[in-house]
C-alpha cells in the first residue's frame, strides 16, 4: 500500500480593494483634494463677497447723492417749463428723497401725489413708492469695482431712475 500526502498550503495576497481603507489610495487623495479646492473656491467667493459689500457701502451713498440730484434738478425742469410749481422736492434725511406733486396743474379738480424713495447703504437697495407705483433698484458692484444701479437685469443711471420716479408719481 502506498502512502499519500496531502499538502494544503495557502498563499496571502494583499491588494487594494474598492472601498479599502488604505489611506494612499489614489481615490482618497483626489477625494480629499477636490474638498480642498471646494473649500479654498467658498473662502474667495467669501473674500470677494466682502469686497463688494464694502464697496457698495463705500460708492452707495455718492451715487444716491447723484440720484436725489437728478430727481431735484427734473422736479426744476418740470417747473420751469409748466411755470407753475407742479412738483415739491421736500428737505429730508440724506437717504431719503421726498417730492409731492400737485396736479392741479396737470387736470382740473387735481390731486395732491406724494413720492418717497428710500436708500438703505447696508443692502444697497433703493424702494420707493408714489401714489401710483412701487419699485426698487439695486446697487451692484462690477468686476471692475464699478457701482451701478439696477432694476432686474437692466442697468439704471441716476437720470433714468429719477424720471421713473417722478412719471410714476405724474402718470
Amino acid at each position: 500500500m502506498s502512502s499519500s500526502r496531502l499538502k494544503l498550503s495557502f498563499k496571502l495576497v494583499a491588494e487594494r480593494v474598492r472601498g479599502g481603507t488604505d489611506m494612499s489610495d489614489d481615490w482618497t487623495k483626489k477625494l480629499a483634494q477636490k474638498l480642498k479646492d471646494r473649500r479654498q473656491r467658498q473662502s474667495i467667493r467669501d473674500v470677494k463677497f466682502v469686497e463688494k459689500q464694502n464697496l457698495k457701502r463705500q460708492l452707495g451713498p455718492r451715487l444716491w447723492e447723484a440720484v436725489k440730484a437728478a430727481v431735484k434738478q427734473r422736479c426744476d425742469d418740470l417747473n420751469i417749463e409748466m411755470q407753475e410749481q407742479v412738483l415739491s422736492f421736500n428737505p429730508v434725511p440724506s437717504h431719503q428723497i421726498s417730492v409731492d406733486a400737485q396736479t392741479d396743474a396737470l387736470m382740473q379738480g387735481g390731486e395732491l401725489r406724494h413720492l418717497q424713495a428710500e436708500f438703505n447703504v447696508e443692502t444697497g437697495h433703493v424702494d420707493y413708492d408714489s401714489s401710483n407705483y412701487k419699485g426698487s433698484f439695486e446697487l451692484s458692484i462690477g468686476d471692475d469695482g464699478n457701482a451701478q444701479f439696477y432694476s432686474g437685469m437692466i442697468p439704471a443711471t441716476p437720470d433714468s431712475i429719477a424720471r421713473e420716479m417722478i412719471g410714476s408719481l405724474l402718470d
